[in-house]
């Protein structure tokens, strides 16, 4: 079999519109904005408009002029000595950032288990951080400011709205799919280690594909070593576009050649 996932083509939308395609992505920037920050509509419109729709721009912009979201009336105010006072309890001493067992003991704060929960991935996109074992204090705070939380019981209380939010929007999901590929390959690759890549479908995938788990397995009888960036976003697309059923897939789409090969393994 194959053993890379490989994409006939870049992107499956070569002749859209430009227009309508700008559009979309401005729709995803708002999206993701609004996750990360509680910004209301108007106020993500206005701070993407003056980055000219770059997410990161904008959510820095956000944090560091001290902007409050129009939509946290329910949300408490965040307090800046608790936060750092929490940040202080996971950190370690000499590197000033939470490393692995750092976040291992805040996801036991939180009674999420670290290697089966995606809520400990939603924590780390909310948060921005490039690494969840080396989450710096201005990751931490960035993240507890866009909850609305100031300690570990207010966070864990935050915990089943963000996920209802992230799994909710499809805009969204794909925001955080993208970050999850980003946030698991390792420092200087531009692609996901395979095995990997299979654990984070069944988890993230597994709860709303019927076809995940034949997806995963077949990439593990495949034995793929490693998955692009644009195979993971395409893969995405492909669970919406055939939720249960791969009946009407067709061959001549530019699908990735790791799914057409997974299409005629259900189909033989």
């Amino acid at each position: 079999g194959r053993l890379s996932m490989t994409s006939r083509a870049s992107s499956r939308s070569r002749g859209t519109d430009h227009m309508a395609a700008s559009s979309s992505s401005q729709g995803r920037a708002t999206a993701e904005f609004k996750v990360l920050t509680n910004a209301s509509d108007s106020q993500a419109a206005s701070m993407l408009r003056k980055h000219k729709w770059s997410v990161e721009a904008a959510t820095n912009d956000w944090f560091t002029s001290g902007m409050k979201p129009a939509g946290a009336a329910g949300k408490g105010t965040v307090s800046g000595p608790k936060v750092a006072a929490m940040f202080a309890k996971y950190a370690d001493a000499s590197s000033g950032a939470i490393d692995a067992d750092g976040i291992e003991k805040l996801c036991e704060d939180l009674g999420l288990d670290i290697y089966g929960s995606p809520e400990v991935l939603m924590l780390g996109y909310v948060m921005q951080a490039d690494d969840l074992t080396d989450i710096s204090n201005e990751s931490f705070t960035r993240g507890m400011s866009a909850l609305g939380t100031s300690t570990v019981e207010e966070l864990k209380a935050e915990m089943p709205k963000l996920a209802a939010r992230i799994t909710g929007g499809s805009a969204e999901f794909a925001a955080f799919f993208k970050y999850a590929f980003n946030a698991n390959k390792r420092e200087g690759m531009r692609v996901l280690d395979g095995e990997v890549a299979v654990g984070l479908i069944r988890l993230l995938l597994g709860p709303r594909w019927a076809l995940a788990e034949k997806f995963a397995s077949f990439l593990e009888s495949q034995e793929i070593k490693n998955v692009t960036k644009d195979t993971w976003m395409q893969t995405l697309a492909f669970s919406k576009a055939f939720p249960s059923s791969v009946e009407s897939y067709d061959e001549d789409a530019a699908w990735p050649v790791v799914i057409d090969d997974f299409v005629a393994s259900l189909k033989a």
